[in-house]
């Protein structure tokens, strides 16, 4: 199979055990791998359909390595005994293959799929030739595209276990179950939906965060800001980092924060989130949504007049504001 340098014969020959030895460590280390049927398109999967399938390709990942992790334990001496090695090596790939085709795969890993089918194949055509020859020097010559091939299927298999995990990751994390909601503080105005009450939006966000926080890893929003946009998935709104003034139409501030940003969040060191919002006549209005997990108990914040309306200077009001 894959053939080094450094390389011992058992024989004249060829060791092929050693090798799978090598190759095992080069590709069991991915754990979830997939497929989908060839360059057809496949069903958009449901909700749960990518945590199925990455369970039913690590099954089928441990199923191909158990065998190839046997495979190398072999002790060859003869040209016989190699050519065994890689026709069993050769089903150890084709029922890998069989296997991950039956898995129902989501949409978005179609590229990474048959990336993953056109390596299978030319590495078990490879194989087939490889088996086929006579002599240990035409096997040795075959063996260079066997090499060739191997390395371009561990190459397809990790990029479909790191898609499949990653869509997995991704379909894991809390979802906001913010339904839209209807403002009579929205306005359309040139094709765009515009707030035209400052106090009014920021009222709303704070009441729609605090139901929606979640506990998070701090340095994210806990899903607030994901509520926010879920509540009103059209406003033309331009959101700005924390010190920085809101625009007409914008808001300030959409990060979770400690209180005491060098130190963890605790009970003692709250999360919170403090914002500002302006509206389309340029009246600002601020709110903090402050708690420990979940920043989700909220409190509105009036700045003074002249004040640059940011999240910021909502923190320094609120008393949260920490270097």
């Amino acid at each position: 199979m894959i053939l080094t340098s450094n390389q011992k014969l058992l024989t004249p020959l060829i060791t092929l055990a050693s090798v799978l030895a090598l190759a095992l460590t080069a590709c069991g280390s991915s754990e979830p791998k997939s497929k989908q049927a060839d360059a057809k398109s496949v069903s958009k999967p449901a909700a749960s359909a990518v945590a199925t399938a990455q369970k039913q390709l690590m099954s089928a990942d441990r199923a191909y390595n158990k065998t190839m992790s046997e495979l190398s334990q072999r002790t060859e001496t003869t040209m016989a005994d190699q050519i065994d090695t890689i026709r069993q090596a050769r089903t150890a790939v084709f029922d890998y293959d069989a296997a991950v085709r039956k898995i129902k795969m989501p949409e978005t890993a179609t590229t990474e799929v048959n990336a993953f089918l056109t390596a299978s194949a030319d590495l078990i055509a490879k194989y087939d030739a490889q088996s086929a020859v006579t002599t240990a020097d035409a096997f040795k010559s075959a063996n260079a595209a066997t090499t060739t091939a191997y390395a371009a299927f561990t190459e397809a298999v990790s990029s479909l276990s790191d898609k499949i995990g990653a869509l997995a990751e991704e379909e894991s994390k809390p979802k906001t179950q913010q339904v839209e909601i209807q403002a009579d503080y929205v306005i359309e105005e040139g094709g765009k939906q515009l707030i035209d009450d400052a106090a009014a939006w920021r009222d709303d966000l704070l009441e729609i965060g605090s139901k929606n926080a979640v506990d998070e890893v701090a340095g994210g929003s806990h899903l607030i800001v994901e509520s926010w946009r879920a509540a009103l998935p059209n406003l033309s709104v331009q959101l700005v980092g924390y010190g920085v003034v809101a625009p007409p139409n914008g808001l300030s501030g959409h990060t979770v924060l400690a209180v005491d940003p060098k130190e963890s969040p605790s009970s003692k060191n709250p999360n919170y989130l403090a914002f500002a919002v302006k509206d389309r006549h340029g009246v600002c209005a601020g709110g903090v949504l402050i708690g420990y997990p979940a920043p989700d108990k909220a409190e509105k914040v009036e700045l003074a007049e002249g004040t640059a309306c940011s999240g910021e200077e909502v923190a320094k009001k609120a008393g949260y504001f920490n270097e």
